[in-house]
């Protein structure tokens, strides 16, 4: 996200990622890819 700052809480990555300003999220164990779940990624 242009001009924001880096996430500092695991909402404010989950928010990046849902509104698709970052491709790929780590998450622990976990890598999140925004093309395979933008249409089933809901908050």
């Amino acid at each position: 996200m242009h001009e924001e700052p880096i996430v500092c809480s695991p909402e404010d990555a989950l928010n990046a990622f849902a509104q698709g300003c970052v491709d790929y999220l780590a998450v622990g164990n976990y890598l999140l890819s925004y093309e395979d779940n933008k249409e089933k990624f809901i908050i």
